[in-house]
């Protein structure tokens, strides 16, 4: 029927976990926890580098935490609360960034890393 060979399919889902098309569900599940096991190390490793990033400012953490919590919550009352946290955490970035002119760029940097692991993560367990 066909004179030519079929082409095989690349960037499979075989392929990402690192196993033929052909392995045992044992050797899926073992690639799974294997790549599973990477993520959350360069997940602790983020976050470390994040943790350390903040503790050279006292206050800037929690600041952080206070605006994501008052940009949640959405109410009106407390507009005045949040503009106040953002004051605040203005503040705390200015100082951040006295003590290390490239802070906001490797908190992005990390901030995205986490974001981009926490998907591929998804995706694994999805598979």
């Amino acid at each position: 029927m066909f004179d030519y060979p079929l082409p095989i399919p690349r960037n499979t889902e075989y392929d990402l976990l690192g196993i033929r098309p052909d392995a045992r569900s044992e050797d899926i599940q073992e690639a799974k926890t294997e790549i599973l096991g990477a993520i959350s190390d360069k997940r602790r490793a983020a976050a470390q580098r994040l943790k350390e990033l903040y503790a050279k400012v006292e206050g800037l953490e929690e600041a952080y935490r206070d605006v994501e919590r008052l940009t949640r919550g959405g109410q009106e009352a407390e507009s005045t609360d949040l503009q106040e946290a953002r004051t605040k955490l203005a503040r705390l970035e200015q100082k951040a960034l006295k003590q290390d002119p490239d802070y906001l760029d490797k908190r992005r940097m990390d901030l995205e890393l986490l974001d981009d692991l926490e998907k591929q993560e998804m995706h694994i367990n999805g598979l």
